[in-house]
């Protein structure tokens, strides 16, 4: 199972380190660290493959889930639903 807690700190850290924490923007750190993704996130995800999406569903693949959820800086966005065409 996924150590949310852990991805959390590792997302953290590679904010600091690649720069998007500003001091001017102070409140943004501290909303980004004290809001937990897991906790707001949707049970299904979807990632890009190259050639089309792909659902990531926490029940069956949550340590997965969670690496998409915590893996990337607060600037770039997850992708929560996917219109399929008719």
């Amino acid at each position: 199972m996924a150590d949310h807690d852990a991805l959390r700190q590792r997302l953290d850290e590679t904010m600091d380190q690649q720069g998007p924490w500003t001091a001017r923007s102070p409140w943004t750190r501290e909303a980004v660290v004290g809001t937990p993704r897991h906790v707001s996130a949707p049970d299904r995800l979807w990632r890009w493959d190259g050639h089309t999406y792909r659902p990531l569903d926490r029940g069956a693949d949550p340590d997965r889930w969670a690496a998409e959820v915590y893996g990337r800086p607060f600037d770039e966005a997850q992708i929560t639903d996917v219109a399929h065409p008719r």
